[in-house]
């Protein structure tokens, strides 16, 4: 099922016949038992698959519908699609290869998804839902694709279970449909498109915001729509009629949180959404390290350690270490050496009363319990330090654990970090993990690999991506391209615009790319169009495509080729001079004829001037002439 199989009515006879499929040599229709295109009918044009016969692959055609092309804002939709989704390179959005015009309007050449969409698949309310690992599963690559949309300054408007199309073959889900999208660059979004105050969208799947004025929504209406989705997935209602027990527990705060009506009570961004559903999933324990190598391993639970650091015993000089009795003007206990003596845990006191005091003589404040407010703070900062670490965020992990630290000064306060004790180790060695992981990116960026630089980058948190990444990207991207206009270069025989590609290849990866495969073979190209010129008896055209090869390109064959026409050109000169020398001047100039005048003879002015004059002297001998102006013409004529 192609791209936009989404819309599941089949295309009638009539509109087939006022959108016809495109006249095009490069792409004919895949035609059903009846030998109809297989095509389907949309809200804004007929969508047919069809085969690309250069490249031998299947694809979708999207045609724009008669009745829309007097519309500007469905045109300018039509194309805003065409050029949102042709900048867009993802493994999760369908591709948009080439956007065509003619007498019938604006066409679309994308990518053919073989599979469905999620709303065909699970359409039925009381019918089978996918699996919870599924459906997160998908809506976390179809988070991934947004968010690679809305770093290109993108929002696409629409997401919804019909825009996303899962492949049978690996069961990839892919974002489709950017007709609705909005360009966050313009002062205007959708310029023409967009008019303030108008509801644009799905109603089921549209963020409260967007059906008030779509014109004004930023990215978070995406991650309503895209939790909406999610919490259709699972449950088949949606968010009118959804309730909160549907939903598994582990998910509930997410996707409510992701549905919030007001924009700024949902997550800051995707990605914070993205985070945010992998935590719920995983659960709270740090699961074991990964086999796959290269990649950091997040650490194991850590269990608390033993002691009771809180109680007060409320005896006069008694040790809270060893619990000796020291005389009141000791300041350490003389059987263990600990201080006998610390600051209270009031922050606005911090008067040094003894260990063994519950109450802090100066403030009131009790000292045990606010150890143990400590206490719950250091095992909520312990969860909060695994799911850092879980997700790689060693710097906000690290961050969190110099704050604790700052705030256990005293052995005694120490204690109560033994919920959390070797997670700064475990840390430290994600850090050198994570910056090994960088370093191995740079080095393979600095080799201009750069998509094996991203697809290391991937095992660790884009935060901590270089700077440099977003080049990489750029390079990935521009590198696709140019390698995929490759082969339609060679094919047409477009020598400088190859030549340009290659060059531009060579700039990315110095090294990597040889021309002079890609030219020769270009120039064989060029050289069998000569053949077929040369073969219809156009021997001065053939000779004009091989001079449009550069001499430093040519190859054995084109030069080979090149001296046959040219011997080819001398043996005509040769044989019109002999034909003109006994006077055949008609011949000589039939045999040239098909030849531009910077390829004939010299002498051919000299030919057609003799014929001329042997036609007149002819016209002439038939008129009635007297006898010695006759007897002159003959002579004159033998001569010639």
């Amino acid at each position: 099922m192609s791209e936009t199989q989404t819309f599941r009515r089949i295309a009638t006879r009539i509109e087939l016949e006022h959108s016809p499929f495109p006249v095009d040599p490069g792409y004919q229709p895949v035609l059903r038992a009846d030998n109809s295109p297989e095509a389907w009918s949309g809200g804004m044009g007929v969508v047919f698959h069809a085969r690309d016969v250069q490249l031998g692959r299947d694809v979708a055609v999207k045609r724009m519908r008669p009745d829309s092309l007097g519309d500007a804002a469905f045109q300018e939709r039509f194309l805003l699609e065409a050029r949102a989704q042709a900048l867009l390179k993802h493994q999760n959005i369908v591709t948009v290869y080439a956007a065509k015009q003619d007498a019938h309007g604006p066409w679309l050449v994308l990518e053919w998804v073989d599979g469905q969409s999620l709303q065909e698949l699970y359409a039925d309310d009381f019918g089978s839902r996918p699996s919870l690992e599924d459906a997160v599963d998908w809506v976390l690559q179809i988070a991934e694709a947004l968010i690679y949309v809305h770093d290109h300054q993108l929002i696409h408007r629409d997401v919804k279970p019909g825009n996303i199309l899962l492949r049978t073959s690996d069961r990839r889900p892919l974002l489709t449909d950017f007709g609705l999208v909005a360009d966050r660059r313009l002062s205007r979004m959708m310029s023409g498109v967009s008019v303030s105050g108008i509801s644009m969208g799905s109603v089921d799947f549209m963020a409260p915001e967007q059906g008030r004025d779509a014109s004004k929504v930023t990215p978070l209406a995406d991650q309503w729509s895209l939790g909406a989705t999610l919490a259709w997935l699972i449950t088949g209602n949606t968010m009118r009629t959804l309730r909160e027990r549907d939903l598994p527990v582990t998910l509930r705060e997410v996707v409510f949180k992701a549905t919030e009506k007001h924009p700024q009570d949902r997550f800051r961004d995707l990605k914070e959404f993205r985070d945010a559903l992998k935590s719920a999933v995983s659960g709270p324990a740090v699961p074991a390290p990964p086999a796959s190598p290269g990649r950091p391993a997040p650490p194991q639970e850590v269990a608390s350690a033993p002691g009771d650091p809180i109680r007060a015993s409320g005896i006069d000089g008694q040790c809270w270490k060893c619990s000796l009795v020291n005389s009141d003007g000791r300041k350490f206990c003389k059987g263990c050496g600990e201080a006998t003596r610390e600051a209270c845990l009031n922050v606005a006191c911090r008067q040094p009363i003894g260990v063994w005091e519950r109450f802090c003589p100066e403030c009131g404040e009790d000292q045990p319990r606010q150890r143990e407010v400590r206490l719950r703070r250091v095992q909520e900062s312990g969860d909060l330090i695994r799911r850092h670490l879980q997700q790689q965020r060693y710097d906000l992990a690290l961050a969190e654990l110099q704050q604790l630290d700052s705030q256990c000064t005293t052995p005694r306060l120490r204690l109560l970090l033994a919920p959390i004790e070797g997670l700064e180790t475990a840390a430290q060695q994600l850090q050198q993990a994570v910056q090994q992981i960088l370093r191995r990116a740079i080095e393979q960026a600095t080799a201009c690999d750069y998509a094996e630089a991203l697809q290391t980058l991937q095992k660790v948190p884009d935060v901590f991506w270089p700077e440099d990444a977003v080049t990489w990207q750029q390079s990935v991207v521009e590198l696709q391209a140019l390698r995929d206009a490759l082969q339609p270069l060679v094919g047409r025989g477009r020598l400088d615009g190859l030549k340009k590609a290659l060059q531009r290849l060579q700039q990315l990866q110095p090294g990597h790319w040889s021309a002079a495969e890609h030219i020769a073979r270009c120039v064989e190209v060029l050289v069998e169009r000569a053949r077929q010129l040369h073969a219809s008896g156009q021997l001065d055209e053939a000779l004009e495509q091989l001079e449009t090869i550069p001499v430093t390109d040519r190859t054995d064959s084109c030069r080979q080729y090149s001296a046959a026409l040219q011997e080819e050109l001398n043996a005509l000169e040769r044989r019109g001079t002999e034909l003109a020398a006994v006077g055949n001047y008609d011949e000589a100039l039939e045999l040239v004829r098909n030849l531009s005048e910077q390829r004939r003879p010299r002498s051919w002015s000299a030919w057609r001037a003799a014929a001329k004059k042997v036609d007149q002297l002819r016209e002439q001998l038939n008129a009635e002439l007297p006898k010695a102006r006759l007897e002159n013409c003959l002579r004159i004529l033998e001569e010639l």
